[in-house]
């Protein structure tokens, strides 16, 4: 059985992504220090693809870590054809990791 939507955030929120990081215009604001970063500004720790329900399609989260304040987030990209194709293309690089991969919290444990 795939990992549902809740599922995976409530996972990245133990892993220590507890923060939001909203698009807009090529960047993200950072929830933490309130900062419009562009995606040179942020380390992808993880993506995570999960269904979001019968017909519904699939989510992609991505685990991120601001380089300014250290903060680490999550952008939840429901709707690939309205996400920010600059931000798709510059964090889209990172593999989604296979089950039972560990994340690395932020705090390096």
């Amino acid at each position: 059985m795939s990992e549902s939507l809740a599922e995976a955030l409530d996972r990245l929120a133990r892993a220590g992504f507890v923060r939001r990081f909203e698009p807009d215009g090529g960047a993200l604001r950072c929830a933490s220090c309130d900062v419009w970063v562009g995606p040179e500004h942020l380390v992808v720790e993880a993506v995570v693809e999960v269904a979001r329900g019968e017909g519904d399609g699939h989510a992609t989260l991505y685990a991120l870590r601001c380089t300014g304040c250290g903060a680490s987030g999550v952008w939840v990209v429901t709707d690939p054809a309205a996400a920010d194709p600059v931000l798709l293309e510059a964090l889209g690089g990172a593999r989604s990791p296979a089950p039972g991969d560990r994340l690395v919290a932020p705090d390096g444990s």
